[in-house]
């Protein structure tokens, strides 16, 4: 009986101790992974990132032909409506001649469309204000801007400008600088730059008001990160990069920052995976788990 009782109680024993072992095992492996901090990365590229800068442009003609009689006479007839197109020879109104039962024609030389009437029947002609603006066919509308001396070295002929034209609806047009101008304006001392459209817009009229979009500090081709992995001790700029686990603190040089991206100048390079979730809990050393971004 005392051997059977002695049997039993060894067996006991080792399946407390096997139950206890079990526990302790589980118990290490939920210490490990509480060890571990949830992280999110991404890797490390290549990019052109640059900022953008908004300016307010009007719609002009590229090349236009003042009409402008050289003395005030009464306008006698108008020939022609806004946007007409005209060529040649054409009669675009006539003038009462004072003293006198005769007309005088005033004839367009150019081929074109009225782009402006400034003259009403009844009434006498302008001489500061030209009567009528003949648009020169074949030359499109352009977006003119005015521009402060500090933007010039950002700006270039051929640069490309995003425009909206909201009296139109028209969002997202291409368009490249085609001129700048040497010398400021006397009164506004901004620099003029005309945009032309890569498509031209039939219904685009003078004046209308454009939005145009340029890029500036552009930096092609250079190492990028998000900035919201960039952190600062109080001496250097670090971002915490992952290898096998475990997070790396690494300073780096930084560069152009854009916003959501900050160009990086030295410190990572290409294909290194950088912590962009979760680097304010860890330290140099510190053992983390990717659970979003890239594995």
């Amino acid at each position: 009986m005392k051997k059977k009782l002695t049997i039993l109680m060894i067996i006991l024993i080792g399946l407390l101790v096997g139950i206890s072992a079990c526990t302790d095992e589980e118990t290490g492996k939920e210490d490990k992974a509480k060890d571990k901090v949830s992280v999110e990365v991404e890797t490390v590229s290549k990019n052109t990132i640059s900022n953008e800068i908004t300016l307010n442009g009007r719609a002009l003609p590229s090349s236009e032909m003042m009409i402008m009689p050289q003395e005030a006479l009464k306008v006698n007839d108008i020939k022609v409506n806004m946007g007409s197109k005209v060529k040649e020879g054409d009669v675009l109104f006539t003038l009462e001649k004072e003293d006198s039962d005769k007309t005088i024609d005033i004839k367009t030389s150019v081929e074109g469309r009225v782009g402006a009437i400034n003259i009403k029947e009844g009434k006498y002609t302008s001489s500061i204000q030209p009567s009528m603006v003949i648009v020169v066919e074949g030359n499109p509308m352009t977006i003119s801007l005015n521009v402060s001396e500090n933007l010039l070295g950002e700006l270039f002929i051929g640069k490309e400008g995003v425009i909206d034209i909201s009296a139109l609806e028209e969002e997202g047009l291409k368009g490249k600088i085609a001129s700048i101008s040497s010398t400021p304006g006397e009164n506004t001392q901004l620099y003029g730059v005309n945009i032309v459209l890569n498509e031209e817009l039939r219904n685009l009229k003078p004046g209308m008001i454009a939005k145009v979009v340029l890029d500036t500090d552009v930096r092609k081709d250079v190492l990028v990160v998000r900035s919201e992995a960039i952190l600062n001790n109080g001496e250097k700029d670090i971002v915490f990069t992952e290898e096998e686990g475990i997070a790396k603190e690494v300073e780096i040089e930084t560069g152009l920052d854009v916003g959501d991206y900050t160009e990086i100048k030295s410190g990572l390079k290409s294909g290194d995976k950088v912590i962009i979730k979760g680097q304010n809990y860890i330290e140099e050393g510190s053992k983390v788990d990717t659970v979003r971004g890239e594995e």
